[in-house]
């Protein structure tokens, strides 16, 4: 299985998942071009894209989903209430009927000899999701734009062997930022966006021999930087027990780069 952050950050998110013949995007937050343009660096065609799985909404992570879809005619994949939305405010155009397919949280569905189950998430947008991806004893997972993680999240998250999670911001640097006060609370609060502190403190909790590496996402222009982020999840890992380099690769995902190539 593969993974690579074709596009990460508050400007537009985009992430391709490979797996047994099987080519996947999470989101196209970014342009249509943008996002052919990053899978030609991985080698993927437009074309061979088989599916794209939403998360939810919001800009940033649907922009090119619409564009994306009629030019090669891919699957779209999103649960009922997200898809309302979608279509009740046009925020993506015309899409082809037989495209647009319907998920359920915590319902896996099989494609190829992959299996992937969203779960539901908290983050202030109608019906938001993660994804696990499954195949040959393997999985890597989705989790970005959540404001806290519970039970049931920590729950489809274990056993990963890669993974994408959020680490959006700095909390020092956020609270004594020029973002307003009602802005610092929403995103702060528990349907907003993780630190880097409570993402780091995750994976600590959630650390298995078999998680060979986390791409830190979704990170701040304004409230963040990559090396911060970085020097985070080390310290907070080697608490823990846990070495960077050594028990796991921390990479870090970017809004105008895609990352490396990572396989399972």
């Amino acid at each position: 299985m593969k993974l690579c952050a074709i596009a990460s950050g508050s400007k537009g998110n985009c992430t391709y998942i490979g797996s047994q013949g099987l080519n996947i995007l999470v989101d196209v937050g970014i342009s249509g071009k943008q996002a052919i343009r990053g899978l030609d660096e991985i080698n993927i065609e437009g074309t061979d894209i088989d599916a794209i799985f939403i998360t939810h909404e919001h800009n940033d992570h649907i922009k090119g989903v619409g564009i994306f879809s009629r030019k090669f005619d891919t699957p779209i994949y999103a649960t009922e209430k997200t898809w309302q939305v979608i279509d009740t405010n046009n925020m993506i155009g015309k899409v082809a009927q037989q495209n647009k397919k319907i998920i359920k949280p915590n319902k896996c569905i099989k494609l190829n000899k992959t299996e992937i189950t969203p779960f539901s998430i908290k983050h202030d947008s109608v019906d938001p999701v993660g994804y696990t991806f499954e195949t040959d004893n393997k999985k890597i997972a989705v989790l970005t734009d959540i404001g806290s993680i519970d039970d049931d999240v920590f729950c489809h998250m274990k056993n990963c062997n890669g993974m994408l999670v959020e680490s959006n911001h700095d909390e020092s640097i956020l609270q004594v930022g020029d973002y307003p006060p009602n802005l610092k609370k929403r995103i702060l609060g528990e349907y907003g966006h993780i630190s880097n502190e409570t993402s780091a403190q995750f994976i600590a909790d959630i650390y298995n021999k078999n998680l060979k590496w986390v791409v830190l996402g979704h990170l701040s222009q304004d409230n963040n930087f990559p090396d911060l982020a970085y020097v985070t999840f080390k310290n907070t890992l080697a608490t823990n027990g846990i070495k960077i380099k050594i028990d796991i690769e921390i990479y870090i995902a970017e809004q105008n780069k895609i990352s490396k190539l990572l396989c399972v």
